[in-house]
């Protein structure tokens, strides 16, 4: 069993607008007939004939919704796997960025993962103290990058669909091309008992691990 959905942009999420159509189509071998099933929260949205394996629908009711199809002969039939769709009237109302590191040494990759309820695609923008360093997509919401340049750098994603956007909150992160320049260590107490716990903390500049 085969599905295929064809969307006018690309989607990291199963996010799709109502009323844009929605295509599906099924196969195998010894089918001579497709029946489609589609529930929603209210139960049974639809149950439909899909000629020579295709169906395109629209739906003008926002929510998740699940659907599978039945191939049949005259001989007998087979249901397939569900699966899973959602029906938006709202733009994104989250949006989230964060990286894999934080501080990483000239050449070395850092990926960015993005994250929202009802984005259908997601572009971040990278500021140095340049200004704009990159404006890119990050398909399925991930985005891996090395940067040339030592510095300081600011990230936020964009996240959209086909109703509007929302703008994450600013993320920082460091790319260094030399060594520490200090490291210092400190404990939160100088005197204690036997038994009794000391924190130490260490803190540097450029230093990706202690």
């Amino acid at each position: 069993m085969a599905w295929k959905r064809l969307y006018s942009t690309s989607s990291s999420n199963s996010g799709y607008h109502v009323g844009i159509v929605e295509s599906v189509s099924g196969s195998t071998i010894y089918a001579t007939g497709f029946t489609i099933g589609v529930d929603n929260k209210n139960g049974r949205y639809i149950t439909q004939e899909m000629s020579n394996g295709q169906l395109a629908l629209t739906f003008n009711e926002a929510g998740s919704y699940e659907a599978y199809v039945t191939s049949y002969n005259s001989v007998g039939y087979i249901d397939s796997n569900w699966i899973s769709f959602i029906v938006y009237d709202t733009t994104p109302i989250s949006s989230e960025l964060l990286a894999d590191k934080y501080i990483a040494k000239v050449g070395e990759e850092i990926t960015f993962t993005a994250s929202s309820e009802l984005a259908s695609a997601y572009w971040i923008g990278i500021d140095n103290k340049s200004g704009r360093y990159l404006t890119q997509e990050m398909p399925n919401g991930q985005l891996t990058l090395t940067f040339n340049e030592a510095g300081s750098y600011g990230a936020y994603v964009t996240s959209l669909n086909s109703l509007g956007y929302v703008d994450s909150q600013w993320i920082n992160f460091t790319i260094y091309d030399s060594a520490p320049t200090y490291s210092i260590l400190e404990a939160n107490k100088v005197k204690v008992a036997v038994g009794e716990e000391i924190t130490f903390t260490a803190s540097s500049d450029l230093a990706s691990s202690y």
